[in-house]
């Protein structure tokens, strides 16, 4: 420390003031911070490139598996959707909807599509109603839908409030399946005192904690009576979670940096069922 402390009142007196403060940044946890961050999204573009060629543009594993996609994602990476280890912990919910043939399903931040066409493509008799807010959300999912042939089957609108999401509700079959990811909106659209239907049909909602806080006490509150209400929390991944039938020339860091999903470490769902169906 004496040593350090004595290097500091030197290089204090030898550096100019502006050279000074570029020396101060860029030893800064901040800047360190970032150049650690830089590195790791070159890193895991590099891989992300070799994935989405080595597997054709198809996902790999998973629910969707063989199922062709589009070069872009909107909000979240690529790769790891390709890979078919996008929220890997929701496969045998994914499945189990599947299985249970639902007649219509709501999509709500539906973005390109991953979840709005991949159960469409799953289940050929679904009808989807897709909000995605932003322009270029609403053109990949089109695209994808396109790509898949299932653009007859699915609606894709804008931003979603209350009252499309309570219209929406009322026309949709008792069978329907909610999955909604608003970013932080999620007490400000499902509430079962407002739009009573919620409180009869199946919801998957991803909570985002830092943007409301409280939100999984608030929804927990919310459907206790009418609803099963599960949590599923998200896990680590590792170079095992790499679907072993791609074949592409990756070491296991960077096998586990291309199924980064580039958002906080824990994620949690909630899976509010109806009583009568759980």
């Amino acid at each position: 420390m004496l040593f350090r402390s004595q290097f500091g009142q030197s290089l204090k007196a030898l550096l100019p003031q502006a050279l000074l403060g570029i020396a101060r940044s860029i030893y800064s946890p901040h800047y360190r911070e970032a150049r650690r961050e830089k590195r790791l999204h070159t890193r895991i573009n590099c891989a992300s490139n070799l994935i989405v060629e080595a597997a054709k543009q198809c996902i790999v594993s998973g629910p969707f598996a063989q199922m062709p996609y589009i070069s872009a994602a909107v909000g979240s990476a690529l790769a790891p959707k390709i890979l078919g280890t996008y929220e890997k912990e929701l496969n045998p919910l994914v499945e189990s909807i599947i299985a249970s043939q639902p007649s219509c399903l709501i999509d709500i931040g539906a973005a390109e599509g991953f979840y709005a066409v991949g159960l469409a493509y799953r289940i050929p008799s679904l009808a989807v109603v897709a909000f995605e807010a932003t322009s270029e959300g609403q053109q990949l999912l089109r695209e994808l839908a396109t790509l898949n042939n299932v653009q007859d089957r699915i609606q894709v609108r804008g931003f979603c409030d209350q009252a499309s999401l309570a219209q929406c509700l009322q026309e949709a079959p008792h069978n329907t399946i909610l999955i909604c990811d608003v970013e932080g909106a999620e007490a400000s659209l499902l509430d079962p005192q407002i739009i009573p239907h919620l409180a009869s049909i199946s919801i998957l909602v991803e909570l985002h904690p830092w943007e409301a806080p409280d939100i999984k006490r608030i929804l927990t509150l919310r459907f206790q009576t009418t609803s099963l209400v599960t949590t599923i929390s998200s896990v680590e991944r590792s170079a095992s979670d790499f679907p072993p039938q791609l074949t592409v020339n990756l070491s296991d860091s960077l096998k586990v940096d291309a199924m980064n999903e580039l958002r906080p470490p824990q994620m949690e769902w909630l899976w509010i069922e109806p009583k009568g169906l759980s």
